[in-house]
């Protein structure tokens, strides 16, 4: 019998069967789906012509004016958007290794973990902008992203991240599972934290959606040589990009 026959007939069927097979090679899809919503997000303002607001995050008031809450969400869409791409092949392993029942729960309480460092970093550099009361210096974002470059390339970030795939094995079931997904979730954040850290604070001060941009390409960038960490760490191409984007910020 043809392959056609065997086809359903209606297209909503069909997209169901073709979604359900994707999703059992590719149980993280969804967190993708999480980044670009939150990337659209932070779009959304430029797309309404929400020039006033723009105009005010540009010149400083944003944060003079704006609520410290404001400001911590805004963080919290640039880590969805940014940092669950680079999160979801770790989140990936975590769901193989668990029992297929509760692949998408593992992902789920991973990513919980992780992003609950992320946040707190976000909180803690919110506070210390509120603290000083103005938006930072474009030389002081220059200066941000030359240090990200230098520590791109340094051997204490190597080390950090030829372990960032090191992920102790779990329970199985139970509420313990859970506890272990989101143990390892932190675990992961903090080296993801300690190798991206600098580059995210250089993009979220600068403001700049273009260099937001730039630096999520360069992070998935290193990361697309494999997942053999001694390979792809410490390149030089990523630390030239975060050089460039220093000169960016300065010109722009």
């Amino acid at each position: 019998m043809p392959a056609s026959a065997l086809a359903p007939s209606n297209p909503l069927v069909a997209a169901e069967q073709h979604l359900r097979a994707h999703l059992v090679r590719r149980p993280e899809s969804w967190l993708y789906v999480v980044a670009a919503s939150a990337a659209v997000a932070m779009l959304l303002p430029l797309v309404a012509g929400d020039a006033a607001s723009a105009h005010a995050h540009h010149h400083g008031t944003h944060h003079e004016g704006g609520s410290w809450l404001a400001d911590w969400r805004h963080w919290d869409l640039m880590v969805l958007a940014m940092m669950v791409p680079v999160a979801a092949p770790y989140a990936r392993r975590v769901a193989f290794e668990s029992l297929w029942r509760r692949r998408h729960r593992a992902i789920a309480w991973f990513v919980l973990g992780y992003l609950a460092l992320w946040l707190a970093v976000g909180a803690a550099l919110v506070g210390a902008v509120a603290v000083v009361g103005r938006t930072p210096d474009v030389r002081l974002v220059s200066l941000l992203f030359l240090l990200a470059a230098a520590w791109q390339v340094s051997r204490p970030r190597r080390r950090v991240l030829r372990r960032c795939g090191v992920l102790p094995a779990g329970a199985l079931k139970g509420w313990r599972a859970d506890r272990d997904c989101t143990v390892n979730g932190l675990r992961y954040g903090v080296r993801c934290t300690l190798v991206c850290g600098p580059a995210m604070a250089a993009a979220a001060l600068s403001g700049s959606l273009v260099l937001m941009a730039g630096v999520i390409v360069l992070f998935l960038s290193e990361r697309a040589r494999g997942p053999n960490p001694h390979r792809r760490a410490g390149r030089p191409l990523e630390a030239w990009g975060l050089a460039t984007f220093a000169a960016v910020a300065l010109i722009a």
